[in-house]
C-alpha cells in the first residue's frame, strides 16, 4: 500500500508533546486526557503530524496532537497498544504483541475518512490499532456526526482492508470505550519497536512515601526511572508532578514506604 501525501511528522520529548497539546484547539477534556497520557511515558519520544486540509475538521484537530512513540525500528508505527498480562508466559505475550504490529505506511493511509468501509451504513475512521486480543481492531469516530467512541471488530469482518473497501456487520462489532480519552486511560501496555514491553499505570495514579515507614536507604531514588525522588529531612520524598506511577519504588522498598495515591 502506498503512503498518502501527509505533512511530515515532528518528533519531540514528552515535554514537547505536552506543549503541542496545550497549544492545540482540542477540547479541554481531550487535552487533559492526552496530558495525563504523556506523563506516563516521560522518557520516550513522541511525534505529531498535522493532517491535510482535505481531512474533516475534527480529524485535523485530533491530528495536531496525535501522539505516538518513535521506536528504533521506524518501519513500524508507534501508536500501538494491547492487553498485556504478567501472568501469561513469555511465549504467549510475545505472540500477542507481535500480532499488534501496525505498519506506519498502512497507518498513514488509514488515518482518514473511510468512505468505503462501513459499520452498518456509517463510514468508519481508524485512529489506532489497539488490541485486547489477537484479532481485534478498534476504530474511533463512526459517521460524519457520530460519537467519538471506540468500537471493536476483527480484520476478518472486512471484505478487503487493503483496498480500503469493506463492510462490518454492526451485530459483530462491540462498543468498548465511551470516548477516545477513556481509551487512553485503559491501555494496559505499549509494545515499542525494539520489542520492549512497557507496562502502563492508569492516568491519575502516583506514589507518595510514608515518612513513618521510610528508613532513608535511598533504594527508591536509585531505582526511579524518572529521578523524581529526593532526600529531605531524613526521609525520601516523591515529586508528584513528575511521578509516572510506574511502581518501581514500591517494588524495591524493603519497608513498603511508597504507597499509591489516586487523584
Amino acid at each position: 500500500m502506498s503512503q498518502t501525501n501527509v505533512p511530515p511528522e515532528i518528533s519531540g520529548t514528552a515535554q514537547d508533546a505536552q506543549k503541542w497539546i496545550l497549544a492545540s484547539d482540542l477540547p479541554e477534556e481531550k487535552k487533559h486526557a492526552l496530558l495525563s497520557f504523556t506523563k506516563q511515558f516521560p522518557t520516550l519520544t513522541f511525534f505529531k503530524q498535522e493532517r491535510p486540509a482535505t481531512d474533516p475538521a475534527w480529524l485535523r484537530l485530533l491530528g495536531e496532537a496525535l501522539l505516538g512513540f518513535v521506536p528504533d525500528d521506524l518501519c513500524w508505527l508507534r501508536f500501538v497498544a494491547f492487553r498485556y498480562s504478567p501472568d501469561r508466559d513469555s511465549l504467549a505475550n510475545s505472540a500477542r504483541s507481535e500480532a499488534s504490529r501496525y505498519h506506519r505506511l498502512v497507518f498513514d493511509a488509514d488515518l482518514g475518512e473511510y468512505d468505503q468501509i462501513f459499520l452498518g451504513d456509517e463510514p468508519v475512521v481508524f485512529v489506532a490499532c489497539v488490541l485486547e486480543d489477537l484479532s481485534s481492531l478498534l476504530a474511533v469516530k463512526v459517521g460524519t456526526d457520530g460519537d467519538e467512541g471506540v468500537y471493536e471488530f476483527a480484520y476478518s469482518f472486512i471484505d478487503d482492508i487493503g483496498s480500503r473497501q469493506g463492510r462490518v456487520d454492526p451485530t459483530r462489532a462491540r462498543r468498548v470505550f465511551d470516548s477516545y480519552p477513556d481509551m487512553l486511560n485503559h491501555l494496559g501496555a505499549i509494545k515499542l519497536g525494539n520489542g520492549e514491553i512497557l507496562e502502563v499505570q492508569p492516568a491519575g495514579i502516583t506514589y507518595f512515601i510514608n515518612p513513618d515507614d521510610c528508613i532513608n536507604c535511598g533504594a527508591c531514588a536509585e531505582e526511579c526511572p524518572v529521578s523524581c525522588i529526593s532526600e529531605g529531612d531524613g526521609v525520601h520524598v516523591i515529586d508528584a508532578d513528575n511521578c509516572t506511577g510506574c511502581g518501581e519504588c514500591a517494588a524495591i522498598c524493603p519497608t513498603e514506604a511508597p504507597q499509591q495515591k489516586i487523584d
